[in-house]
């Protein structure tokens, strides 16, 4: 697959925010781009989703997040799978959700909320893409060991695994060739955050709550994580000395990260990368257009 197509059949990840709506329409994204609309509040999901479809029915690959752990019991679920099929949703993402133990509401687990989306599939004669999460700098709460346990209980139900945040793209190709050793042969979306700079990111990732992330992305920034313009790093190794530099201080540019990654998508069955938007969702499709040139 060619970096184009590889772009092109990438999700742009939003979340409900007072101006969503209008930046959704200032962006100029071409019809059937794929959004993924991620927050802890279902509520806020279900307002999103219905507010998308109603104005832009079919332009737009909706892919709503569904968190395990903020649904009570599978009468909410089917309540939530019934509204999305009836607003033409076809894929879902399902997490287990970065929500506190004694906010628990319902599902425990991923696995048991996806066997439960297959009950409502088989009684409704549809069916949803899935896709789940995986974890190539691994989760502070679960075990590596469990981890992929819980990709390969997952496999036979699921259509692709998106990655979770990492900064570091050798790591993320290191973790794919480990889980196809391990037989887990789910096409895969890497995640890529659109925004370079770090302060912004950190904010927004702050604003939606995602715990996971916001560990991972602490502890690298307190390593010497440098983020850096993507001219920087493009230029970097043209001079030696400056050059030399990254084998000590770990620097990140949106636009290595994809070059680096991509190289391997064939071999490792990437079909796309999930783009993190930061809601910048203008800036982050001029940003796609610039690489697809």
């Amino acid at each position: 697959m060619s970096l184009t197509n590889l772009l092109n059949n990438s999700t742009i990840e939003i979340f409900p925010d007072s101006n969503i709506e209008s930046k959704i329409a200032d962006a100029n994204l071409k019809p059937r781009t794929r959004l993924a609309i991620a927050t802890h509040d279902m509520h806020k999901t279900h307002d999103l989703v219905k507010a998308i479809s109603e104005k832009y029915w079919d332009k737009y690959i909706l892919i709503p997040h569904i968190q395990a752990r903020a649904i009570e019991n599978d009468n909410e679920l089917y309540k939530i799978l019934n509204t999305y099929w009836d607003y033409g949703i076809k894929e879902i993402y399902v997490v287990g959700g970065d929500i506190d133990d004694k906010e628990v509401r319902g599902y425990a687990s991923t696995y048991s909320l996806i066997f439960d989306i297959k009950k409502w599939e088989k009684s409704t004669e549809n069916k949803f893409m899935i896709g789940i999460a995986g974890y190539p700098e691994g989760h502070y709460k679960i075990s590596d060991e469990e981890l992929i346990s819980a990709l390969k209980y997952k496999q036979p139900f699921a259509d692709y695994i998106v990655t979770q945040m990492s900064l570091n793209s050798g790591k993320v190709i290191s973790w794919l060739k480990f889980i196809r050793e391990k037989g887990i042969n789910l096409p895969v979306r890497v995640l890529v955050p659109a925004e370079n700079d770090q302060d912004k990111l950190m904010k927004t990732i702050k604003k939606v709550d995602i715990k996971t992330t916001w560990r991972y992305l602490s502890h690298n920034i307190y390593q010497g994580q440098l983020f850096v313009s993507d001219f920087i790093a493009n230029n970097l190794a043209k001079v030696p000395v400056l050059g030399r530099l990254t084998n000590y201080i770990p620097l990140y540019s949106r636009d290595k990260f994809i070059k680096d990654i991509y190289p391997y998508s064939e071999s490792l069955n990437i079909i796309g990368f999930h783009i993190f938007s930061a809601n910048q969702i203008e800036k982050t499709n001029r940003w796609i257009d610039t690489l697809n040139k």
